[in-house]
């Protein structure tokens, strides 16, 4: 699990960023590592992992829960005013697959999955 975590927020970007270059609302767009390389653009968006959750193979594929599931909470502010414009959480889960599933793949998925809906929430609120 430890792996994973270390992982997670590439997955997470990896689903952000496929989604955003569907957008065009918003041009200027990179991932920052540091403040620094954050400060050239207009908006910061900011997180990290609340929790990872591997669920149970064995009742996922007796159809009895189990489910895996990763939180994500964080915020987007403005660069010019340090203003928070957004404070955001979303929690997803995975529901398995052939004889329960993979939790590490379901667990990769969710991170994906959260990636997506950041950036489908992010270009309808700014």
């Amino acid at each position: 699990m430890e792996a994973f975590k270390s992982s997670a927020s590439g997955y997470l970007i990896t689903g952000f960023m496929g989604e955003m270059g569907g957008h065009k609302f918003y041009p200027k767009l990179s991932v920052a590592n540091t403040k620094e390389e954050a400060a050239g653009y207009d908006l910061i968006i900011e997180g990290k992992f609340v929790q990872f959750d591997r669920g149970s193979r064995g009742a996922r594929y007796m159809g009895a829960g189990g489910w895996t599931n990763v939180t994500v909470a964080g915020t987007m502010t403005e660069t010019a005013t340090g203003k928070v414009v957004v404070k955001f959480r979303d929690i997803k889960y995975g529901k398995g697959g052939s004889f329960g599933g993979d939790s590490m793949k379901l667990l990769q998925d969710n991170c994906e999955e959260i990636g997506k809906n950041m950036s489908d929430f992010f270009r309808d609120v700014y």
